[in-house]
């Protein structure tokens, strides 16, 4: 099931990084959705992959967590601007 889950991401990634490209970047919402759709569905196979597998380990660098500090503070910060194209 591992395995299964692996190349079914692979294959995902390998879609998105083709179709993405050939629909003139996915500026259409058509287009936009079909990618978001097959990352979803990656993002799954990921999260089945984590949870089938007792021993998966997830490597987290510790620039991660300054990573992740950016991200919190940047939703805080838009959140509280008053005009969202300034945030």
């Amino acid at each position: 099931m591992d395995q299964w889950c692996e190349r079914g991401i692979l294959a995902l990634v390998l879609a998105i990084l083709v179709f993405g490209p050939l629909a003139t970047g996915a500026v259409r919402p058509l287009e936009f959705l079909v990618i978001q759709g097959l990352t979803i569905i990656a993002a799954v196979l990921w999260l089945a992959r984590f949870w089938l597998n007792p021993k998966y380990r997830l490597i987290w660098p510790p620039i991660c967590w300054s990573l992740l500090l950016f991200v919190g503070y940047a939703i805080a910060r838009y959140s509280q601007a008053d005009i969202e194209y300034v945030a």
